[in-house]
């Protein structure tokens, strides 16, 4: 059994037991009197009147340890039970703010709680909680009080005590005051987690380490600026990383693949935070800063604590930006050498203006590490609105710009992996220069080979493969308007299906099915859902010909790991930002 505070002694125990009645005994002034908490508050009177007669009986008087107290209070064993129990009823019952002065070792007296400031939702604790929490807070008040009846019975005090020995009631309160402790502890992290705000899901991360093909991305950790920003020579002094470059340059999969090298790598806490498109997190940047915290508090238990205080003393439902900052600072304090990613910055609706946008974002977290050791790593697209709100902290800033010679062996491993993946009836001198063609006209854009996939196709002879590779304009925004044009030239049933589907896709809240989004385009099209327009199956096949055939590469299609069928496949953007 964990025990919440340290030992305070005998003498100690009757401060502990002092306080805590005195704080049941306010609890008065906030009860709710009406009929149907009546019962309620009948138990919980008579459960402390009972609470009250065991202190007295056993030799506690106004705070202090009588002379003459019971002989069980001697015992070791069962005084370290006894303080467990008090600390317990505390913690779910009183304001546990006696903890701290129990840990510290100050002798209680009675009315040395809190005064009017204490917790705002330990203070309220009682009067503001539903029937249900208050029933099962007088649930297990009356099992505690019952089990101080049980380890000192109110008898004669000079009567022998023979000590707990091994009988099993004894072992019943150890398991009943840990399920107790845990139930707090899950209630407490709940509330905490709540309060701290929603965190963005690791999906992005966890598909972006998926979509690395093995060998590439290596190249990061052996560049100069990258070796001085993770082992700077003063490593008291904070360093920013911002690693920045162009579209489709795998920014998201090369820092997807550096948070699980430094992951494995380091000792102290590596958070990090993926901006996407389809999620909300776009709308406010200090998103990162709710989930970076999140992460160190799992991880740690001093994060934890850190965090867990701080919402002690906050009157708020959810915590807000300017709290979130000054939160951060006590965090990286706390937890030494922390180390925070964020990529994907210029997703985010707003760049250079307003209390919600990256700019304001990044001059707080800069000026947060300011005289500390964490680091921190951000990747985006090298936008003005960013670069000019580094400016404030740049004698603090290293910067890295991705090159195409950087990237140029990874888009070749890429490229083949493509070519072999789509062509793999073909000879492998031919893949072999198809990949080498397509990784020469890419310019480093990893993008630019992955919207040729769907282009690619077995049943292709070997000049019309290399023509399709020396036809299609270098550089993404010649590519979309390539693909624009080949819509644009459809007939009108299919090109005004294409329209629909990109608008579809493009504008919905959260990701559509395949399913739902074939039911949308019905509409879009007919005007109402006629059973006769739906496909006789939606499978493979439809799929590719249906959406892929019409709006590939502009939208992709990706799997669901809950639910292999095609139907549920959900329909994306290959890359968007505003």
């Amino acid at each position: 059994m964990e025990v919440t505070g340290l030992i305070v002694g005998v003498a100690g125990l009757a401060g502990l037991f002092s306080a805590c009645l005195d704080s049941l005994s306010r609890f008065q002034t906030y009860r709710d009197s009406n009929s149907e908490t009546h019962v309620l508050d009948t138990r919980f009177r008579a459960v402390r009147a009972r609470f009250e007669q065991w202190g007295v009986s056993v030799g506690f008087s106004s705070g202090r340890l009588q002379p003459d107290h019971h002989r069980g209070l001697d015992n070791k064993g069962t005084a370290n039970l006894i303080e467990s129990i008090l600390q317990i009823i505390a913690k779910t019952i009183c304001d546990d703010s006696l903890l701290q002065r129990s840990r510290t070792g100050t002798r209680l007296q009675a009315g040395q709680l809190g005064g009017p400031m204490q917790s705002k939702s330990k203070r309220l604790k009682w009067a503001l909680g539903g029937k249900e929490s208050r029933t099962e807070q007088v649930d297990i008040f009356e099992k505690l009080v019952q089990q101080l009846y049980n380890l000192i019975p109110p008898e004669d005090k000079s009567q022998n005590y023979e000590g707990l020995g091994r009988t099993a009631w004894v072992e019943d309160i150890r398991q009943m005051l840990t399920k107790i402790e845990q139930g707090i502890k899950f209630e407490e992290q709940r509330d905490v987690w709540s309060w701290l705000g929603k965190s963005a899901p690791n999906d992005k991360y966890e598909d972006s380490l998926a979509k690395r093909v093995d060998t590439t991305c290596e190249w990061i950790f052996e560049r100069p600026a990258f070796k001085s920003w993770l082992s700077p020579v003063d490593s008291t002094k904070p360093s920013v990383l911002w690693i920045n470059g162009p579209a489709g340059f795998g920014k998201t999969v090369l820092t997807a693949h550096i948070v699980h090298h430094l992951s494995k790598a380091l000792d102290t806490p590596v958070s990090h935070f993926f901006f996407t498109s389809d999620h909300e997190s776009r709308e406010d940047p200090f998103s990162a800063l709710r989930s970076w915290q999140r992460q160190i508090a799992s991880k740690l238990n001093i994060g934890f604590e850190c965090i867990r205080r701080a919402w002690e003393n906050d009157f708020s439902e959810q915590a807000s930006r300017r709290t979130l900052v000054d939160l951060f600072k006590q965090v990286i304090t706390t937890v030494p050498g922390c180390v925070f990613v964020a990529d994907g910055l210029d997703e985010c609706l707003q760049l250079g203006n307003g209390d919600a946008s990256v700019a304001r974002f990044l001059r707080d977290i800069t000026g947060a590490i300011a005289g500390t050791d964490a680091r921190l790593l951000l990747v985006s697209r090298d936008e003005p609105e960013i670069r000019e709100a580094f400016e404030e902290n740049k004698e603090n800033l290293t910067e890295y710009r991705i090159r195409t010679d950087d990237v140029g062996a990874d888009t070749a491993v890429f490229s083949q992996s493509v070519v072999n993946k789509r062509l793999s009836t073909k000879s492998k001198d031919l893949r072999s220069a198809i990949s080498e063609a397509m990784a020469e006209r890419c310019q480093g854009q990893f993008l630019w080979i992955k919207l040729q996939e769907q282009s690619l196709r077995t049943t292709m002879c070997k000049k019309r493969l290399h023509e399709m590779v020396k036809n299609t304009p270098s550089g993404l925004d010649r590519l979309y308007d390539q693909n624009w044009s080949r819509i644009m030239n459809m007939s009108d049933q299919d090109r005004d299906r294409a329209f629909a589907l990109l608008r579809w896709t493009a504008f919905t809240f959260l990701p559509l099915t395949v399913c739902e989004v074939t039911e949308a385009i019905i509409i879009t099209q007919f005007g109402e859902l006629d059973p006769d327009d739906y496909p006789e199956n939606v499978d493979d096949e439809y799929i590719t010909s249906e959406i892929l055939g019409l709006c590939g590469p502009l939208v992709e299609v990706h799997d669901d790991l809950e639910n292999p069928s095609p139907g549920s496949r959900t329909l994306h953007i290959p890359h968007f930002s505003p």
